[in-house]
């Protein structure tokens, strides 16, 4: 079984819509945003992709962990459909 990596960025709104208007052509920020890699790494692990968090848009840990999980949820089913 391979060790996977997913990797956390926490932003503010400004980023955040930069990043939306970029690869959604959303012109407004988001909460979550996910960024599949799907890719073996020269170290022998896996990277699953990038979840960016806007801080500014939700309030308190729970919020910020609700908002991974979604992120997560996302790179799994990417993940999933591309191993089918």
């Amino acid at each position: 079984m391979k060790r996977v990596k997913i990797g956390l960025v926490f932003v503010g709104d400004k980023k955040m819509q930069e990043l939306n208007k970029k690869y959604r052509k959303v012109d407004e920020p988001t909460d979550v945003l996910a960024f599949p890699f799907n890719e073996d790494l020269p170290d022998g692990t896996y990277f699953l992709g990038e979840i960016v968090v806007n801080v500014d848009e939700v309030r308190g840990e729970e919020g910020i962990l609700e908002r991974i999980m979604h992120g997560a949820k996302n790179l799994l089913e990417d993940f999933s459909e591309k191993s089918e």
